[in-house]
């Protein structure tokens, strides 16, 4: 019975030291970047992290190609403060636009493309060598209009 006990207190020390562990690490490592994304096509892996894509050989996940993205274009500060005023004005009771919605991100692919959402543009590349082809921005939302 003694043996029992200490062994359960045994393990649930391991189980504590390990939370406290994983805790930790997220802790120096921080979360996972905003804007990552997991897309495979049967013969490649691509992994969006941060400001680079990689591809990967799904068969031992060995590193085949590394592509830098192009940086993320921050929106302009007179389109908020213009938002915000319009609906300041359009609104009876002094509420505030909502803020607008996050920049997306995620991957997909045909086989023959990779496409990718990255913040308000699609970038198309191609799977074989991990070229960009193509890129467009997506349309911006029309404003609010009083009704």
């Amino acid at each position: 019975m003694k043996f029992f006990r200490v062994s359960n207190i045994a393990l649930m020390l391991f189980m504590l030291l390990i939370s406290a562990a994983g805790a930790y690490a997220q802790q120096v490592n921080g979360p996972p970047p905003a804007g990552a994304g997991l897309c495979a096509d049967g013969q490649y892996l691509f992994v969006m992290a941060g400001d680079a894509m990689y591809q990967y050989s799904i068969a031992d996940l060995s590193l085949v190609n590394t592509v830098a993205l192009p940086k993320l274009a921050s929106p302009p500060d007179s389109d908020n403060q213009i938002r915000g005023k319009v609906s300041s004005d359009v609104s009876s009771d002094n509420q505030t636009q909502p803020p607008p919605p996050p920049a997306g991100s995620g991957l997909c692919t045909d086989g023959t493309y990779l496409f990718m959402l990255r913040g308000q543009s699609i970038h198309q590349y191609t799977v074989s060598d991990m070229t960009l082809v193509k890129s467009v921005e997506l349309p911006k939302p029309e404003p609010l209009t009083a009704d």
